[in-house]
């Protein structure tokens, strides 16, 4: 408990965090009214809607948690926690929770701002579509998305050192490859797909319907979690035997 207090004030005493943050809270935000102010029915809106603007969101949580952690490495001040506690997993796994819950947190946030203003605006919620599978498929795979991808930067920023390194991966395999592979009628996509997180995770939320990939919908699921466990682990190990300084 005492290590993620110190990761926490560590983190929250940057400015970039709370920049970072507001930066997704205002954004999806943003994106829910507008999506409610285009609408041209009205029917109630449904968990989905608070989907809009996760790929914008997704973007920024990569971006900033690389670089969160990267710049812990960077200017050294990471040597202060481990001065502090000879439990390094301890350290890495407190700072990685911190970044996470306050991802999770912002886009929570977000997503209760939207349906405030939209209700102020006239509109209504089906409820039932937050609790009922598969209507809330998609509400689910959103926020599973977030967590998976802040783990994915955290991790892959210990393992190259490299916040921006990181960041840059990330966001050309989810923003790019997997977009333009999406889009590609082709077997040799598909099996490219297979491998990818974020196609997977689609396809074990949403059907495996969604890509067409081969491997059954609960397979997909392993394979996200082989892949958030081997770059944890990698991290991990990376961290066991850096310098103190």
């Amino acid at each position: 408990m005492n290590t993620i207090v110190s990761e926490s004030r560590k983190i929250f005493s940057l400015r970039s965090t709370w920049v970072y943050l507001a930066i997704i809270t205002v954004g999806l935000t943003t994106a829910n009214v507008l999506m409610r102010a285009i609408r041209t029915d009205d029917s109630a809106l449904q968990s989905s809607d608070l989907a809009i603007g996760a790929i914008f969101a997704v973007v920024i949580m990569i971006f900033s948690s690389a670089t969160l952690v990267g710049g812990d490495l960077q200017k050294g001040t990471v040597a202060w926690s481990y001065l502090s506690t000879n439990r390094r997993l301890q350290v890495l796994s407190s700072q990685i929770l911190v970044i996470t819950v306050a991802n999770v947190a912002a886009a929570a946030l977000a997503g209760i701002l939207g349906m405030l203003f939209n209700a102020a605006l006239g509109s209504s919620y089906d409820f039932s579509s937050f609790v009922h599978y598969p209507d809330n498929a998609v509400f689910l795979f959103t926020f599973v998305e977030y967590i998976v991808y802040t783990l994915l930067a955290t991790g892959l920023a210990y393992i190259l050192r490299s916040g921006t390194f990181a960041a840059m991966l990330l966001i050309i395999e989810y923003f790019v490859i997997e977009s333009v592979l999406t889009s590609m009628d082709m077997g040799w996509a598909k099996y490219i797909l297979q491998i990818l997180p974020d196609a997977n995770l689609r396809t074990f939320f949403q059907g495996q319907d969604t890509f067409g990939l081969m491997a059954p919908q609960w397979a997909s699921g392993v394979i996200v979690l082989a892949m958030v466990v081997a770059v944890l682990g990698g991290a991990a190990a990376v961290q066991r035997r850096r310098a103190v300084v």
